[in-house]
């Protein structure tokens, strides 16, 4: 049986992957962010977009169980992982969306995909 002292350790160390994912999910969408921006290339922007998303999906699954301030920290940043997550997809239906109408051909690797995703 785990003692308070071993739980809260997991925890702090739940919490501490939960803040690295967050923190490669900023550094994936600010690489997004500044290629989006330029306007070069959409389909690279995508890319790196994917990339923080699934940070971010990682991040948010990780269960802290912290109490008092540690807990209430990994609440907002859940929070937080959260916000990000739906603003970073939004995004990239937006790019993807844009493309489609572009480039029919990259339409449809992106229907394929999304539906490979969902088997």
């Amino acid at each position: 049986m785990e003692n308070a002292s071993e739980v809260n350790s997991a925890s702090n160390l739940n919490y501490q992957r939960q803040q690295e994912c967050q923190k490669k999910a900023f550094e994936f969408i600010s690489q997004a962010l500044e290629i989006d921006d330029k306007g070069d290339n959409k389909t690279e922007a995508v890319g790196w977009y994917k990339f923080g998303i699934e940070e971010l999906e990682k991040g948010i699954a990780i269960q802290v169980t912290a109490q008092g301030e540690e807990g209430e920290a990994s609440k907002r940043l859940h929070k937080k992982l959260q916000r990000n997550l739906t603003m970073t997809r939004d995004r990239v239906t937006v790019l993807e969306r844009e493309s489609c109408d572009q480039d029919a051909s990259f339409c449809s690797f992106s229907v394929i995909s999304l539906l490979l995703s969902l088997i």
